[in-house]
């Protein structure tokens, strides 16, 4: 028995090789396979190769460069450049990558095992570490010298970052779990698209021709008539429909052939905004989606935006607008970090988190972006997921300052940071009667708890994680009783009032019509308009509470949380009768 169990053991590990004796060898990556790195963009010549040895390793290289500039000492004398400011000599950008690993083919099928300490990866920023301004230096050199670290430290922060979206996010490139092989004399095939070759360049004209017909980052070639369709797309009120039906058509056709991600996008839009054709949701999804697969991140953006937002035949939905926002962050679009920290900052969509938040604005803020500067100097100045640091939130606000935020701009000119009255609302013995943070409600209210009559109290705003207290108003509601089947009525909020019609059910009071002008530190101007959304009414002990939301007209979204007491001086009929 143990000599048969021997005997199957050998000849299986025959098979194997067998197997494995024409995976043997030097073998090279195909543009495809490369392109799916995801640096094509950063790189103009990239190359790699995997090769296969008999004892059971395998190890990928893959290496590119790229001219990032080039400049002579006499364009300098030219133009007068003081000598500090040349660069004699040209400046390249490098990419490495290798991975060693083992691998066993069985069956037709092959799977690779790799550590992950195995995996090197280097991007060179292709800039030498400049020299820093000293105090012989004058203030034009001092400026130089700050501006040219500044660029020299953004350039590694991104280096490092793309190395590391490469070891972390590509690890599919090179770890196969049991994927199907195809070895033939000039290629091999592992699944349904990573494909080597046994010469470089050439042996996979054929699979290219399927390539070109997926969703892929780059055109083949340069197209101007694509261009001018697109130029169309982009300022549709400056051309007529007919215009806008050929530049539709134009990039249809094109697509068909050349299933670009920049023209898929713009395609898309066009289905989306319903230029030179019916407005189709469903077909602009599918194309921005497919947009965003194959490279162009932008496509993350405009979908997050579209169902944040809402209108145009699409349901608003903070879910759906959170994950597209998520994909794109993971690819680094920064309008795309932005707004999943926007998000994460007020709960839409997602659990509210500011500490969350405040890491995916660093994340943006580190590249320079101005909504995200913005967005972590509140962090730091209100202690919002991060300590109260009046130093780091002045930097972060005159740098958002100087790229042109407004709204950091105003930020900057107020005194006290957003939860200044916090300590005064939540110790002062004249406020006992405001709640620390924001209380839990039981919507149960029925008609006969709302007799028709004024009530006046109080309404509180609390931050977006209702902990701390940002403002209170006297609060007013003057109920008419049944009108057409509804609730009618008055809502005065400190000097704001406003007519409203609703109806009860459930115990919420959900508003028809009606709106305010409430204050927001968020935008230009420091208040916007408010459409009623619901109350949650609660009626304990004589008297009515609940909590008011708002939502933003311009900004499609809901505004911070309010919490209300009420004291009825009822008038005697019920609000639910005639």
């Amino acid at each position: 028995m143990k000599k048969l169990i021997l005997a199957a053991l050998v000849l299986f590990s025959l098979f194997q090789s067998a197997q494995a004796r024409g995976i043997v060898g030097k073998w090279y990556c195909t543009n495809a396979f490369l392109d799916s790195l995801g640096q094509a963009y950063y790189f103009d010549d990239i190359n790699g190769s995997i090769e296969f040895k008999e004892d059971g390793r395998f190890t990928l290289l893959i290496d590119g460069s790229q001219l990032v500039s080039r400049s002579s000492s006499a364009a300098g004398k030219a133009w007068g450049t003081p000598s500090y400011m040349k660069r004699k000599k040209a400046i390249y950008r490098n990419l490495y990558v290798k991975v060693a690993g083992r691998y066993q083919v069985h069956d037709g099928r092959i799977t690779t095992t790799v550590s992950p300490k195995d995996v090197v990866c280097f991007v060179s920023s292709g800039r030498e570490s400049p020299k820093l301004a000293d105090m012989d230096d004058s203030e034009l050199e001092a400026r130089w010298k700050q501006h040219r670290q500044l660029v020299y430290e953004q350039a590694e922060t991104n280096s490092e970052r793309q190395a590391n979206t490469i070891k972390t996010e590509k690890e599919y490139l090179w770890v196969w779990n049991n994927e199907p092989i195809v070895i033939t004399a000039d290629s091999i095939s592992v699944g349904d698209w990573k494909v080597f070759t046994s010469k470089r360049g050439v042996g996979w004209g054929e699979y290219m021709a399927q390539y070109w017909k997926k969703p892929h980052k780059y055109a083949k070639v340069l197209n101007k008539t694509a261009g001018r369709a697109i130029e169309i797309i982009q300022h549709p009120k400056d051309y007529t429909e007919k215009k806008h039906s050929w530049a539709l058509r134009t990039l249809s056709d094109i697509t068909a052939g050349d299933s670009v991600s920049y023209y898929l996008f713009y395609l898309g839009l066009a289905y989306l905004d319903g230029i030179g054709v019916a407005s189709d949701v469903d077909k602009a999804v599918t194309l921005l989606e497919k947009a965003g697969q194959a490279g162009y991140d932008r496509a993350y953006n405009v979908l997050g935006n579209m169902y944040k937002q809402g209108g145009n035949g699409v349901r608003q939905d903070f879910r759906k607008a959170y994950r597209y926002y998520c994909t794109g962050a993971e690819r680094g679009h920064n309008m795309c970090i932005y707004y999943k920290g926007l998000m994460q900052y007020k709960g839409l969509g997602c659990r509210q988190d500011y500490k969350e938040a405040a890491m995916t604005f660093l994340t943006s803020a580190n590249d320079r972006d101005a909504n995200s500067l913005y967005m972590l100097g509140l962090c730091s100045r209100n202690g919002y997921g991060l300590a109260k640091d009046s130093a780091a939130a002045l930097f972060c606000l005159q740098r958002a300052a100087r790229m042109h935020c407004p709204e950091a701009s105003e930020e900057l000119m107020r005194p006290h940071e957003e939860t200044y009255m916090h300590d005064v609302y939540a110790n002062a013995p004249g406020y006992s009667y405001i709640p620390d943070s924001l209380p839990d409600v039981r919507p149960s209210a029925v008609a006969v708890d709302l007799p028709a009559g004024d009530y006046r109290g109080f309404i509180v705003t609390y931050d977006w994680s209702g902990k701390y207290i940002l403002d209170e108003r006297p609060f007013a509601m003057m109920l008419n009783g049944v009108t057409g089947g509804g609730l009618s009525g008055t809502l005065t909020v400190g000097d704001e009032s406003a007519k409203f019609c609703g109806t009860l059910s459930g115990g919420r009071l959900v508003f028809t019509e009606g709106g305010l002008t409430m204050p927001d530190r968020y935008v230009r101007g420091g208040k916007q308009y408010y459409d009623l959304g619901d109350m949650a009414l609660e009626a304990c002990g004589g008297k009515v509470r609940g909590r008011l939301s708002l939502k933003s007209r311009s900004r499609k979204e809901p505004g911070n949380p309010m919490y209300f007491e009420l004291v009825g001086n009822a008038s005697g009929a019920s609000a639910g009768t005639e």
